[in-house]
């Protein structure tokens, strides 16, 4: 791991900053501030949702931007058509295949022979290895 206050660690394996941990730290107290308005609602683990989200996606497995919009447009699309049918069931099958889609884009990227996340020597090495 690499610490950088305000630079860009462009190299592979996991990376931190001060802007990412900032980052984290204001979507959970927006969700916290929003837990405290809707109390009778989920909405409020949107936010802290997306910041562990886009950590993992940034942060530990660095799957790069075009599959991080392959899970935004799902998700929004998905948020929206929770948001309009106001059903609990809608919101955690919702939540399920969003999920789903998560781990798929990283399994993918995981395989893909371009992993740059954490453990990347090992991943890489290890499929490089089986493809003999």
């Amino acid at each position: 791991m690499k610490w950088l206050t305000f630079e860009i660690h462009r190299g592979p394996g996991f990376r931190l900053n001060l802007i990412d941990i900032l980052f984290v730290l204001i979507l959970s107290g927006l969700s916290l501030w929003i837990r405290s308005i809707l109390l009778e609602s989920y909405f409020w683990l949107v936010p802290l949702y997306l910041a562990l989200t886009f950590f993992l996606y940034c942060n530990v497995f660095r799957i790069g931007t075009a599959l991080e919009v392959m899970w935004c447009i799902p998700f929004v699309a998905i948020a929206i058509w929770v948001i309009v049918s106001d059903s609990r069931s809608n919101w955690l099958l919702g939540f399920v295949i969003v999920e789903s889609w998560k781990w798929i884009l990283i399994l993918y990227k995981l395989l893909s022979g371009s992993y740059r996340g954490a453990g990347h020597r090992t991943i890489n090495k290890g499929l490089s290895a089986g493809r003999k």
